[in-house]
């Protein structure tokens, strides 16, 4: 929060801003054309494991300058659902400790100022350390958050819209006779079957919300999945 927080929000959107994402729209492009290929090669794959969990990841990584191998990737998928769990009851919170520690000691490892390709997120970030913009410690942070954040909730889009599209074919057949319309069909993806279907916050002071007010200091439960699906 406050002064700690502010100097790695300016580093994200620095690096993931949208301005920042418009200059990676080609790799982004042929990142996922490579891998559709790759796929319409097979003609059978798994929709889940083989493209939406893969698309993220291909994607990203490109983004992000570093090279993972195939285990490597499936592995940050484990930990990317892992680390949403530190939100979790005490039992589950603690399962999912290993996975963070490992998250971070492969970003130690492979997340360099030597290793990061040229132009690449990873490249900003580092330059931002030498700046003094933010601390290494805070750069590994970042980038590690990067993999998790970036991961688990965009495969979940993905995989989620593709079971939609499946169910229901006269949507789907919309979207592939006017491709204009696939940039909405990605949103109401995510507004009709929310991948993250709740968060907690804890409220800084007395709020007033429809004749009720919550206290300072109090945990809030905030539920996207039935917000999305609310009428008003």
């Amino acid at each position: 929060d406050g002064a700690d927080h502010l100097p790695m929000r300016k580093l994200m959107m620095q690096d993931l801003g949208p301005k920042a994402a418009a200059a990676y729209k080609e790799k982004i492009q042929q990142a996922a054309v490579t891998l559709v290929e790759e796929l319409l090669d097979r003609r059978e794959f798994d929709a889940v494991l083989d493209f939406a969990q893969m698309m993220p990841m291909r994607v990203f990584m490109e983004v992000l300058g570093v090279e993972p191998d195939i285990e490597q990737r499936r592995t940050m998928l484990h930990w990317a659902t892992d680390t949403y769990n530190c939100a979790a009851p005490d039992g589950l919170y603690d399962d999912t400790l290993p996975s963070m520690d490992k998250l971070y000691s492969w970003a130690l490892e492979n997340i360099t100022p030597e290793t990061a390709r040229e132009g690449s997120v990873a490249a900003s970030t580092w330059e931002s350390v030498e700046r003094g913009d933010v601390t290494d410690v805070q750069a590994v942070a970042t980038l590690a958050g990067y993999v998790t954040a970036g991961l688990d909730t965009t495969a979940g889009t993905l995989g989620n819209t593709i079971a939609q599209f499946a169910a229901n074919p006269d949507q789907w057949a919309i979207v592939r006779d006017d491709p204009k319309t696939i940039p909405g069909a990605i949103l109401e993806g995510i507004r009709f079957d929310s991948v993250a279907q709740w968060f907690t916050r804890v409220t800084t002071r007395d709020v007033e919300y429809d004749d009720i007010v919550i206290p300072a200091g109090s945990r809030t439960y905030h539920s996207y999945a039935a917000a999305n699906r609310d009428e008003r």
